[in-house]
């Protein structure tokens, strides 16, 4: 569901509670929940804010969250207002809420490492720029349901938009065509979005130049033999490959350019291409994806990594994207500085206004299907820590109750109108749990709601809508929840849980009625460890700190081959790495770090060092890498 966020929709009733819809042409997923205000720190500043606490729903669908990181807390750093769209003059967003009390601009930059540690910082403020940085101006923010969305400046009678890869012209538009795009809402940047979405079109040329270019290479074209013609749009999703291929294929790719202006151009590093999945397991999957047929161009995290963005929305009629270079280990110190006066001096000293904030995410979480890079935010009085989403297409500042439900896809709550809200049967409702769990939740709501079925949906009448989410979080007590929300992220050791009775601050107080539909505390329902989900996420600890024992050239070659075509997404997106032909098992696949030297590398290291191994792996005979072909 590339559209997710766009046709995302939020009702608000007596600033209480909310109910959030996901979904593109239908209702695909959603959160019920409770608003209200709290202290927030972050980066070093406090400020009183807006806090939205899911109390009940079911796992996001589509690009927008997935897999361990479902139902996460987001920090939204987009312009607008919680509820969607509002007058500039009332965003309540964290970094408008900032701006207007006059602790920073509303500016902020966005440093993504990529490094084998990941990583990187978010910087708070406006800092200085140089004057041959480049600038790529957005589509006004003005309405509040407006992404991060940029403009070509050519001119009617100029140069069109085009797309390069490397120097290969693979596709334009005219300068027109791009912004209409772009008003439509079909082009954006987003941190939410895993990689690079392109339509298949565009993808398809990129990826027919880059099979030209590995049936050239005579060791590249041995390598990945007949899964080759798997590189296409269509299949690109399930194509596993081995790190040696891959490394071997990353001397052939390209950056991707989006020239939009006369010197104003947005380049894709070639080094987000691959992401390991899960890390240190030797498998790689493609995070530049396909939109289909649809004329989408989502900048996902593949944009961000080794880059220093940053979003300049002081002026919301024109705000501005501006490179500020390359990540560099995220060194530097992006921060807005003032002139401050420390006691007993004349002379003011010019300082950051704010702390720069430490990011979290391992390669395969920002590049993989997750897109995820997440930060520690401190909520109430006293504080709280929380792991947040870092999501550039989103206003909201949300996190998880404590006993927040997941109740899973038996069923979807949709507001239909001021009085009625429906249940509409989710994906699993045919089911013999899902039909116990609907008609507990049929009879309890029909002694306290008139409700009647029409068609394949439940209509529930009420006095006001908020009384309908009151009366299903009440109802939804009643039945057991497929699991808690945020489980797997909890049991990894994540700061899921935000408990409003602890904080001093956080206004108004929820009632019993609001918080009811976490009786009986969902931490009983997390069910057994997923041990494996969280060492999808630490695989790399040891690599990262100790040098195991190097491969050698020799072994590497034998490697070679293993690459894996699978149409088995779901176990792609548990973790577990492919069953290869040569009798390697997962396990192992898991335990042995990805080395070609005496350290791990990245897709971007590797791409430094791959001539040096070519080297070597052409030495090995044609007749061992036939017999191995022979053997997968």
């Amino acid at each position: 569901v590339l559209q997710s966020k766009l046709q995302s929709r939020l009702t608000a009733f007596d600033n209480s509670l909310y109910w959030q819809g996901y979904g593109s042409e239908s209702l695909a997923s959603y959160f019920i929940g409770f608003l209200g205000h709290d202290t927030v720190q972050v980066g070093g500043l406090n400020i009183t804010a807006k806090v939205g606490l899911n109390l009940m729903g079911n796992a996001l669908s589509g690009n927008f969250y997935q897999s361990v990181e479902a139902d996460a807390a987001v920090l939204g750093l987009l312009p607008g207002c919680f509820t969607g769209g509002c007058n500039p003059a009332y965003y309540d967003d964290l970094l408008s809420t900032m701006a207007r009390e006059g602790k920073i601009r509303r500016v902020f930059s966005l440093c993504f490492d990529d490094s084998p540690r990941g990583g990187g910082k978010l910087f708070l403020g406006r800092p200085e720029i140089s004057t041959d940085a480049v600038k790529i101006p957005l589509h006004p923010l003005t309405d509040g349901l407006r992404p991060y969305s940029p403009l070509s400046t050519f001119g009617p009678s100029g140069a069109g938009v085009e797309f390069f890869f490397g120097s290969k012209r693979v596709a334009s538009r005219s300068s027109e065509e791009w912004n209409r795009l772009i008003r439509s809402g079909a082009g954006y940047s987003d941190t939410g979005t895993p990689g690079l979405v392109l339509p298949s079109s565009v993808l398809d040329e990129v990826l027919t130049e880059l099979r030209r270019k590995l049936l050239a290479d005579e060791m590249c074209a041995s390598m990945w033999g007949p899964y080759l013609p798997k590189l296409t749009a269509q299949h690109l999703d399930s194509l596993t490959v081995s790190s040696t291929a891959a490394s071997c294929a990353l001397r052939h790719v390209e950056d991707f350019v989006v020239q939009l202006g006369p010197d104003i151009s947005l380049n894709i590093s070639k080094s987000s291409f691959f992401y390991e999945t899960p890390s240190c397991s030797k498998q790689l999957k493609v995070s530049w994806s396909s939109a289909g047929n649809a004329e989408i161009f989502i900048f996902g995290t593949a944009l961000n990594w080794g880059r220093t963005w940053l979003y300049d929305t002081s002026d919301l009629e024109a705000p501005k994207l501006i490179l500020l270079g390359n990540a560099d280990g995220c060194s530097a110190n992006w921060a807005e500085l003032a002139t401050q006066s420390a006691p007993g001096q004349l002379l003011g000293l010019e300082l950051p206004v704010s702390s720069p904030i430490e990011l979290q995410g391992l390669p395969a979480q920002v590049l993989g299907r997750d897109g995820t890079m997440t930060a520690s935010v401190m909520i109430g009085s006293p504080p709280q820590e929380m792991t947040m989403q870092l999501d550039t297409g989103s206003q909201k500042l949300v996190g998880v109750h404590e006993n927040c439900r997941n109740l899973g896809f038996c069923f979807l709550v949709q507001p239909e109108n001021v009085t009625n809200t429906a249940l509409l049967p989710g994906p699993e409702y045919g089911t013999e749990k899902c039909q116990r769990q609907v008609q507990v939740l049929t009879e309890v709501l029909s002694t306290t709601l008139s409700c009647s079925h029409l068609k394949s949906k439940l209509l529930c009448e009420c006095t006001s809508q908020e009384e309908c989410l009151r009366q299903i979080l009440s109802a939804a007590s009643q039945v057991q929840p497929s699991e808690s929300c945020a489980r797997d992220r909890r049991t990894c050791g994540e700061k899921m849980d935000f408990h409003p009775d602890a904080s001093e601050s956080f206004r108004p107080s929820m009632a019993s009625s609001h918080a009811s539909s976490s009786a009986g505390s969902a931490r009983s329902f997390l069910g057994s460890k997923r041990t494996e989900q969280c060492q999808r996420y630490r695989y790399c600890s040891d690599a990262l700190g100790t040098a195991r024992a190097p491969e050698s050239p020799q072994s590497m070659a034998r490697l070679a081959p293993e690459i894996g075509y699978k149409t088995d997404r779901s176990a792609d997106r548990a973790g577990r790495p492919v069953e290869r032909a040569t009798g390697s098992k997962p396990k192992e696949a898991a335990e042995d770090a990805w080395h070609t030297d005496a350290t791990w590398k990245s897709p971007k290291q590797l791409a430094d060092s791959s001539e040096k191994e070519t080297g070597e792996i052409e030495r090995q005979s044609s007749k061992e890498q036939n017999h191995r072909w022979e053997e997968v």
